[in-house]
């Protein structure tokens, strides 16, 4: 078949490739929900409970902070005989899921369109055009932080661990902007 190479044959997408076709590390598909999503979910209520490593987590200011953490270890080495993954990837969803207080059902875009006190959209259209205008897998993550803190930290944790893994590659971040801008307008007051 021509044309360019999917994620999972570039190297540095968020698939490694081996000499078969990996499976991409995703946590919302179907396929998932007896492989990666239960280990993102224990991960993520042991976090929880592990008040110093969410802390470093949070406070990491660049994967470079990231990569000494022990929690982000015990997520990697879970998921290594799971799936296929970057690296670099997989520490972006460790600190975005780290920023998460509460699994909610809801996902990032409808959580950000709910009304907030003033009976407006707890997260304007602007900063969510700015989020997903962003190129750079690092910047998006930085503006997402900010997102969730904006959205009282209270988020469905595989929707946003999906969403992280999506920016890593140029088809996934065209998905991922189409989704997140037809969940938010979905749900969004009319003046958002």
């Amino acid at each position: 078949m021509g044309g360019a190479p999917g994620p999972a044959e570039e190297e540095g997408g968020f698939a490694l490739m081996s000499s078969e076709r990996a499976k991409y590390l995703n946590f919302s598909k179907e396929e998932s929900a007896t492989t990666t999503l239960p280990v993102l979910k224990a991960w993520h209520a042991r976090l929880a409970d592990d008040r110093r490593a969410r802390a470093a987590l949070r406070r990491a200011q660049s994967l470079d902070d990231v990569w000494p953490e022990e929690a982000f270890s015990r997520l990697r080495l879970h998921l290594l005989p799971l799936a296929s993954f970057s690296t670099m990837a997989l520490a972006r969803v460790a600190v975005a899921v780290a920023e998460v207080d509460e699994d909610h059902e809801v996902s990032l875009a409808r959580r950000a369109a709910s009304l907030g006190v003033r009976g407006k959209a707890l997260v304007s259209s602007d900063r969510l055009r700015l989020l997903l205008g962003s190129e750079d897998p690092d910047e998006f993550l930085r503006l997402l932080r900010g997102i969730v803190d904006q959205i009282d930290r209270q988020v469905n944790v595989a929707a946003l661990a999906d969403l992280v893994l999506s920016w890593e590659h140029p088809n996934g971040r065209l998905w991922a902007r189409r989704t997140v801008f037809l969940d938010y307008y979905e749900t969004a007051p009319a003046d958002a």
